[in-house]
């Protein structure tokens, strides 16, 4: 099979994706990648190194990381995400769009990551079947099981999803909305379901461990587990002091706010230490951040 898939994010957004067009190179398939970064990435040594098709849209973002992190600051998490899209994917929705509708032309079946509802547009107005790579399935609703950020009493699914739903469309349906009107294509009614999920096929890339599957979701969504790189496409071996630390106890975890730690340098850091004491297991920070001495005997790495 020919299959497109089209990304816009940060490194955690686009690195699966990639993953995904080499394992499907590898089964036989043919796989061309469009993608959006927004962290000024170059993803075409990766990818010649695994055969596969890259297009970057646009060429080169104008603007930096720097720029997003001076521009994007709010405490309030659905604002700054907000301030982001306004940034770095708004000016580019016909580019993007545009690349979509290409990929489409070429493909037999087409994915897209997360956010990246131009490939959706583009779906639906070619007619090509659309599936949807997504990393949080705690954004499909139940009837059983209600949104995480409440207890997990049944009665409170059917009020908890409802009150979800407006806050995603309050914050997140006008782009997609225009969008889809000015292109002569089906109404964006909620942004929950309409621009975050296909009808067809849905893999949620996360551990089933951690978000088992609700009881009533409907066969659209599959939690697959993550989208893993292929062990030999970047050469990799830790460092003798990372070692040291692996061998010299249990298993430790890894904590990292990934491309999101440069929009919370501040308090970042003090986050994931303060989860890393809290937790007292032995852990991994991944930081932006140099620090020497954490004087706790759950952190000796």
């Amino acid at each position: 099979m020919r299959v497109g898939i089209q990304g816009w994010g940060s490194e955690g957004d686009l690195r699966p994706l990639v993953a995904l067009a080499a394992r499907l190179r590898a089964a036989g398939h043919e796989a061309s990648l469009v993608v959006t970064p927004v962290d000024g990435k170059d993803y075409r040594p990766l990818c010649d190194a695994l055969g596969v098709s890259l297009t970057t849209v646009p060429d080169r973002m104008q603007i930096t990381v720097q720029q997003i992190v001076r521009e994007a600051r709010s405490a309030n998490p659905t604002k700054l995400i907000t301030k982001v899209l306004a940034l770095t994917f708004d000016p580019h929705i016909e580019q993007m769009y545009d690349a979509a509708r290409d990929l489409c032309a070429r493909s037999d079946i087409v994915v897209a990551g997360p956010s990246c509802w131009t490939l959706k547009a583009a779906s639906l107005a070619t007619r090509t079947p659309y599936a949807i790579v997504g990393y949080v399935p705690g954004l499909v609703p139940s009837r059983l099981v209600p949104p995480d950020i409440l207890p997990p009493w049944r009665w409170l699914a059917r009020p908890g999803w409802a009150l979800l739903s407006v806050l995603m469309d309050l914050a997140f349906r006008a782009a997609p909305r225009r969008f889809f009107a000015a292109n002569g294509l089906p109404r964006i009614r909620h942004v929950i379901p309409d621009v975050v999920f296909s009808e067809q096929l849905n893999l949620h890339a996360a551990s089933p461990s951690f978000w088992p599957p609700a009881p009533d979701w409907s066969e659209t969504h599959c939690v697959c587990g993550e989208l893993a790189m292929p062990d030999d496409a970047e050469p990799w071996a830790p460092s003798a002091a990372l070692r040291a630390f692996l061998d010299e106890g249990p298993p430790p975890v890894l904590l990292s706010l990934g491309s999101w730690e440069h929009i919370v340098q501040e308090r970042g850091l003090d986050l994931l230490l303060a989860s890393a004491r809290a937790s007292g297991l032995r852990a991994i920070v991944q930081t932006k951040r140099r620090f020497q001495n954490l004087a706790h005997p759950a952190m000796d790495g």
